[in-house]
């Protein structure tokens, strides 16, 4: 994974930002391998895939977590065409 900054034509890449810690070191349980494996799993068998950045002290993503997105449900909306998402897990509702 490389980041990169945009200054008009020019593309300076940085080695240093939290997206990147976090991208390298997402959960206590799994690695940044299980993270994308997992996401492409889902997009496979799925179409599509979700993650859960809970945020840390400073109010920033602090772990990433694949949700199965069976447990996602879209809820329409007659406008907009989404109003939101609703994750359900055995008949919860969050």
């Amino acid at each position: 994974m490389h980041l990169y900054k945009q200054a008009g034509s020019d593309q300076e890449e940085i080695l240093d930002h939290p997206f990147l810690d976090l991208i390298y070191d997402v959960n206590p349980f799994k690695t940044k391998f299980d993270l994308w494996w997992e996401t492409v799993m889902f997009l496979e068998l799925a179409g599509d895939a979700y993650w859960y950045l809970p945020p840390n002290k400073l109010g920033i993503p602090g772990e990433i977590w694949t949700i199965p997105s069976n447990w996602m449900h879209i809820i329409p909306d007659k406008v907009s065409g989404i109003s939101h998402y609703e994750y359900r897990m055995a008949g919860s509702t969050e």
